[in-house]
């Protein structure tokens, strides 16, 4: 227990405070002016282009989370997430013995400590990779039919692009069903794999809602982790927003699970800062 809620119960708010958290700091770094040599585009931009008020997105936002938190509240009740066994595998204990058996290190020796602590780290890590890999796979393929099938996409999908111009809070104005399918299910399904514990699984969908809010944030600040992440995969603020553009709608998502798919694409060519700021898109 936390401030009087479960960890199934912080599991399913923690979209939500992720969401809305890193939505309201942008916001606010709109309004202050701050950090405008890592803008990416035009400020006023966004009137222009957009079929979708800011008030009408937020409206949409907070019923998405309503409707998200109770789905993932429902979930948690019928299959609560795993928990961590004592000495289990991957827990330090696990890895101290494994440690002892193979190299000698007697346990609760330092080097033993250390090396049992890094291991476990990585382990955790490796964890969250791998349900990101499954999300991000699952993303991917339903991203890429929404473009690819006329009627997906002018039913379902064009209600995200009626934000020809992408900002923070409307990161996940989507379609009920592309909420559905595409966010609630690829998340659960991608932490069921793995079999998150209920910790992981609250670190795992706060991180994952982060980065998509900040991918369609009008600005690229080179300290935040998701962007220094992204010059690796190539999925990163200046991709997502271009793909925004009337330009760039056919653009599937880039990643490092499918980079070489998506290499002749015209938002694969033309991710670049300048590009937008230019006012490239039409």
């Amino acid at each position: 227990m936390f401030l009087g809620m479960t960890l199934v119960q912080w599991v399913a708010l923690s979209p939500a405070v992720a969401y809305f958290g890193t939505a309201f700091f942008y916001d606010a770094v709109d309004a202050l002016g701050l950090f405008p040599q890592h803008r990416i585009r035009p400020s006023d931009e966004e009137c222009k282009k957009n079929l979708a008020s800011r008030s009408a997105v937020f409206r949409h936002m907070v019923l998405y989370h309503a409707i998200g938190t109770a789905f993932l509240l429902v979930a948690g009740e019928i299959s609560p997430p795993p928990v961590a066994k004592q000495g289990g595998v991957g827990t330090l204990e696990w890895f101290s013995a494994a440690l002892e058996t193979l190299f000698g290190w007697q346990g609760g020796s330092d080097v033993n400590n250390y090396s049992s602590w890094v291991l476990r780290v990585a382990y955790l890590l490796a964890r969250q990779f791998a349900a990101l890999v499954i999300l991000d796979t699952w993303v991917f393929w339903c991203h890429y039919f929404e473009h690819q099938v006329p009627w997906l996409y002018r039913k379902i999908h064009s209600v995200h692009h009626q934000l020809y111009t992408p900002f923070p809070m409307g990161a996940l104005y989507n379609h009920p069903v592309e909420s559905i399918v595409t966010d609630s299910i690829g998340g659960l399904l991608a932490s069921t794999v793995v079999h998150l514990t209920g910790m992981e699984q609250l670190v795992f969908f706060s991180l994952v809602t982060m980065k998509t809010v900040e991918d369609h944030a009008p600005y690229e600040l080179p300290w935040s982790p998701f962007v220094i992440f992204a010059k690796w995969t190539g999925a990163g603020v200046v991709y997502h927003n271009i793909h925004h553009q009337s330009w760039g709608l056919k653009a599937s998502e880039f990643s490092f699970v499918h980079a070489e798919q998506t290499t002749d694409h015209p938002a694969r060519r033309l991710t670049s800062r300048s590009t937008l700021l230019g006012g490239t898109g039409g």
